[in-house]
């Protein structure tokens, strides 16, 4: 993609100084000005590793890596797809996985996995009927909906048969921008218990979470689960953990 137009991120971006910079810019380049959607993003700030002058940073893309042209929907405390792609990358892409998005909201997680290649069955689940038709709207924009059965259902109470499933998928409320921490107390460990019981021995779970404390204590006390992978990433403002779990095949004993 080729650029048409640019913008600056800077602080004092309307000074004389910064109008005469985005003119030389301009001139310069043959883009076009547009302080709220430009294309080409210039980050100026004081430069951090030196006492005097400036950085430019500069995004090398049109549109942001997690942009999307699938995401025709989108709800409040949906997922970075970067994010979102990392994940399912880090869980590992088999061919044979029966996959569950056990919250799909929107649908990334799960639209990701199957962007990033086949799987043996695919099922998105979500309590929320508005989530599951949103789901449903970025599935089709994908060219993913003959590949994904969606059932609107309890992730903590699910009819479903034990070890159902290879890979589990899942961005549970953080209690911020959905859900509370109070709830979370109660949710989390359902969650993982129930989880637990669709997935199979020696499968995983890939799960996003800013409830740290809360969800550590829960995998330090369950036998269900043993942590594969964790570590703390940048979402939205927040430090969120992402875990990857295995199902323990044989319970621990304390």
């Amino acid at each position: 993609d080729r650029f048409e137009s640019f913008r600056l991120a800077a602080a004092g971006r309307d000074s004389a100084v910064f109008q005469r910079l985005i003119g030389a810019i301009g001139q310069a380049t043959g883009l076009r000005f547009d302080p709220d959607e430009g294309e080409l993003l210039l980050r100026i700030r004081p430069a951090a590793w030196q006492a005097t002058g400036w950085e430019v940073l500069a995004r090398l893309t049109p549109r942001p890596l997690s942009a999307r042209a699938w995401r025709v929907c989108n709800l409040p405390g949906g997922l970075n797809a970067t994010l979102a792609a990392a994940m399912v990358q880090a869980a590992g892409v088999r061919a044979g996985d029966r996959v569950c998005d056990a919250m799909c909201g929107s649908g990334t997680l799960l639209i990701e996995r199957l962007l990033a290649g086949p799987a043996a069955s695919a099922l998105a689940l979500d309590l929320n009927a508005k989530a599951l038709a949103c789901c449903r709207d970025n599935l089709q924009a994908a060219g993913l909906s003959d590949r994904v059965t969606l059932a609107q259902a309890d992730a903590c109470q699910l009819d479903l048969p034990e070890a159902s499933f290879d890979l589990v998928l899942c961005n549970p409320p953080w209690g911020d921008a959905v859900g509370a921490h109070r709830h979370n107390q109660t949710l989390y460990p359902a969650l993982l218990a129930e989880l637990a019981r669709i997935t199979a021995p020696g499968g995983r779970l890939a799960l996003l979470s800013h409830e740290i404390k809360l969800l550590q204590r829960l995998l330090d006390d369950t036998p269900h689960w043993r942590i594969q992978h964790s570590t703390r990433v940048f979402h939205g403002g927040h430090y969120p953990r992402f875990y990857l779990l295995e199902r323990s095949p044989v319970l621990r004993r304390h």
